[in-house]
């Protein structure tokens, strides 16, 4: 069964090939090559790896699997790791000798030469147990001084077509009463996905809060309506850097990509956008909010979606010339999804174990599983707006949905129970041997397992305490 590093492993190696995989128009082997090449020479964060940076074979690899199983191709493959996990003295100095002579050598640099060398057989030595020890020695790998380059200014750049790129962000927004606690106001929070190419806004809606929760909601709408980008670019905020996301994302075959920590410059027309709704969307709203035409979020929502539709996408954009919406108009839809086929790709999911009572306790409700699963762990999906039924899954296998034990329904179905054991009574007692029948039976059941037992006993005994011509046990 997969669990959650596995997820967030697959996602990592999405995110890597996803420029070659989910383009429309397909690259050809040399800009395959190149575009490899360039992610191989990066340092990379690994999940559950101490190594920095991936093979272009690893790429390839992945890549054929994409193309071949979807996102369920890039899951790692379970099985038994091999290698050793003690490395003798020799070795290791040789080892650390090799990261010294230059500390940018990856482990599986140092390795390659040990194998190639003579000094270690080949897959004699785990990556994992190299590092294990380098970290002991603190002999971290350095990076080449003035690699990579730094980045000056900022340069503008725009997306080639509608849907190949989405910019979402979260903006604090005005003032409502907040509906749990009447006379107090709260400020809401509008999150928008906005499409680079058309400046159209795919999907806006305002929350009482910027949580996950919120930006899934926002995300689901704008993939329904619209089909799913290649690209989502957004902040690294607590919501848009959830592994969670990073594995919707990769399942619908979207890049998540992020702007880096404190330069929200990347997120400029988002961040233009929102400029724009200071000065001709939020003055109106609050001077309604003010004479009592505006109460209830909802409320907030229809008129801002009347903004939208009636001014924002009906003007010519200065950017581009165009009017939003024309320019949206080009967009040719992708993959078509059915609310029931998003709900399943937006699920969360954890780990349980299955009591012996076929049961699973989970968020503080104990859901009722199949009662073939009991002892194994399993893996629940679910929706965390409504936990009156998750999804039980076991070995990538869906297997049913579970809703909340009902104890009394339980114990009202003693009564069918009690009846099948009175009748397998009724039958065992037809089944009592007669006294002809019992003249038979030589030995009982466990008199036939103890003899079983004594001779194995004498068979494990050393040869000098028995006497294997009698049988017996020779005296001491």
């Amino acid at each position: 069964m997969k669990n959650e590093k596995d997820y967030e492993k697959a996602t990592f190696r999405f995110n890597l090939i996803a420029p070659v995989v989910n383009r429309t128009d397909k690259m050809s082997p040399g800009e395959i090559t190149r575009y490899f090449s360039d992610v191989a020479k990066r340092d990379h964060v690994i999940p559950g790896s101490t190594r920095n940076t991936v093979s272009i074979r690893s790429l390839e690899r992945w890549k054929e699997a994409y193309e071949k199983y979807a996102y369920e191709g890039l899951l790692p493959k379970t099985g038994t790791k091999k290698g050793i996990c003690a490395v003798s003295q020799e070795v290791l100095d040789h080892a650390v000798a090799l990261r010294k002579e230059v500390p940018a050598r990856s482990v599986e640099q140092i390795i390659y030469i040990m194998e190639t060398t003579g000094i270690v057989k080949e897959g004699e030595l785990c990556d994992s147990t190299l590092s294990r020890h380098f970290r002991l020695l603190n002999l971290p790998r350095v990076p080449v001084p003035g690699a990579g380059n730094s980045d000056v200014g900022h340069k503008r750049f725009e997306a080639s077509e509608p849907m190949e790129l989405v910019q979402s962000d979260f903006k604090h927004a005005a003032y409502l009463q907040d509906p749990n606690k009447p006379g107090k106001f709260i400020r809401t929070k509008l999150i928008v996905s906005l499409d680079d190419y058309s400046r159209y806004i795919l999907h806006g809606e305002f929350y009482f809060d910027e949580t996950l929760a919120s930006m899934e909601d926002c995300l689901w709408k704008t993939v329904l309506k619209h089909s799913a980008p290649r690209q989502y670019y957004c902040d690294n905020g607590s919501a848009f850097s959830s592994k969670h996301l990073a594995n919707i994302c990769a399942r619908l075959g979207t890049r998540l990509s992020h702007t880096k920590p404190r330069v929200p410059a990347g997120r400029g027309k988002v961040e233009k956008f929102f400029k724009f709704i200071d000065s001709s969307f939020l003055g109106e709203v609050n001077l309604l909010i003010k004479k009592g035409n505006i109460t209830t979020l909802a409320e907030l929502n229809r008129h801002f979606n009347l903004w939208l539709d009636g001014y924002y996408h009906c003007r010519i954009h200065k950017g581009t010339g165009e009017k939003p919406k024309d320019r949206f108009a080009k967009y040719v839809p992708g993959k078509v999804y059915t609310p029931d086929e998003l709900m399943r790709i937006f699920l969360m999911s954890e780990s349980r174990k299955v009591d012996k009572t076929g049961c699973i306790s989970f968020q503080g409700i104990v859901y009722d599983c199949d009662p073939g699963l009991s002892g194994k762990t399993i893996e629940a999906r679910y929706n965390p707006s409504d936990l009156s039924e998750i999804e039980i899954w076991f070995d990538d296998k869906f297997i049913c949905n579970a809703k909340e034990v009902a104890p009394r329904e339980n114990f009202n179905n003693y009564s069918s129970r009690h009846s099948t054991y009175l009748k397998a009574e009724k039958i065992a007692k037809k089944q009592t041997p007669t006294a002809k029948e019992s003249s038979y039976i030589q030995s009982s059941f466990m008199d036939a397992a103890q003899k079983t037992a004594y001779s194995h006993l004498l068979d494990d005994l050393p040869l000098k305490y028995s006497d294997k011509n009698t049988g017996g046990v020779a005296n001491s």
